[in-house]
């Protein structure tokens, strides 16, 4: 399986050795494989489908606050998918 280096690790990572950069690899994959870090994805991703159905249920008293509600609940979803995305190292 290839590695795709997170962005928010290429910096750090391209100013390693080749044998440091192997270890940081090799600790980054354990550490997202960890079940841990496994349940904490799936979290975000039961928050997603809450807001999803938050948004389907939404009943709000002007148009205002129901675009409002909508923005920041399609923003928090993205956020959290943009999360998952970036933490994941496979390619």
């Amino acid at each position: 399986m290839s590695f795709k280096i997170p962005k928010f690790i290429s910096k750090e990572l391209s100013a390693l050795n080749d044998e440091a950069k192997s270890n940081y690899i090799a600790k980054y994959k354990s550490w997202y494989d960890n079940s841990v870090t496994q349940e904490w994805i799936k979290g975000f991703e039961a928050r997603i489908e809450s807001l999803i159905q938050e948004e389907e249920k939404c009943v709000c008293s002007t148009e205002f606050e129901f675009q409002q509600k909508i923005a920041s609940n399609r923003a928090m979803r993205l956020l959290l998918r943009s999360l998952i995305k970036e933490t994941d190292y496979r390619a």
